[in-house]
């Protein structure tokens, strides 16, 4: 049978089937590479996150203010901590991994432990609740 009398003699409802059932799956696997890929830029940007590959000094500081950002890690989500460096004239930022249940918990004037490396690197490693 040739191809054009096979097309011919589908209905337009057929038709419609056919073509949908090969766009739909296409879409859906473009829609998951898509946020496969999006999703392993953030766990990259964890990955540069983490503190112990690299040296740094320790300071012990207060917290001035925190925000929420769109990074999680499994249950755990990332916040920029704002705190004042050691002579208290520099305000600095840095990621902190926070769980949820102690995300209430967070306040101005918490103790925390920062790590400050070389080239800006900066990583809050404990906050005292």
């Amino acid at each position: 049978m040739d191809i054009k009398k096979v097309i011919a003699s589908i209905s337009g409802i057929e038709l419609f089937f056919m073509i949908a059932g090969i766009i739909v799956p296409i879409i859906f696997i473009g829609y998951i590479f898509f946020f496969k890929i999006k999703s392993k830029g953030v766990v990259d940007d964890c990955r540069l996150i983490k503190h112990d590959s690299w040296a740094g000094d320790l300071i012990s500081t207060k917290m001035e203010s925190w925000q929420k950002t769109n990074l999680s890690h499994g249950n755990n989500l990332f916040f920029d901590v704002f705190f004042y460096t050691g002579d208290g004239s520099e305000l600095k930022s840095a990621k902190a991994l926070v769980a949820l249940s102690d995300m209430h918990l967070l306040k101005k004037g918490l103790d925390i432990i920062v790590k400050q490396g070389e080239k800006g690197r900066v990583a809050v490693l404990k906050i005292n609740f």
